[in-house]
């Protein structure tokens, strides 16, 4: 059961990140000069974030160059408290 719970908050939280960098900017337009510079500017090939939950543990989502999502979890050091069933 607090395995399940744990993959829960990781996906989620995965979720929340992918979501959050992939959100545009409600009634935000581009200039032409930003358009035209995007254009020219060489495209970021992979994006990194990660997030640091409040157990401890680490979530890193990569954006490849095909747009697919990579999440790696990283789980804190120490011992696990609470109770396990």
């Amino acid at each position: 059961m607090r395995r399940s719970r744990r993959l829960v908050a990781v996906v989620g939280a995965a979720g929340v990140v992918a979501a959050a960098m992939a959100a545009p900017a409600v009634g935000a337009q581009p200039s032409r000069s930003a358009t035209k510079a995007a254009q020219t500017a060489p495209q970021v090939r992979t994006q990194q974030h990660t997030v640091t939950l409040i157990t401890g543990d680490t979530v890193t989502v990569t954006t490849g160059p095909d747009g697919k999502y990579a999440v790696e979890v990283q789980r804190a050091p120490g011992p696990r408290v609470g109770r396990s069933s």
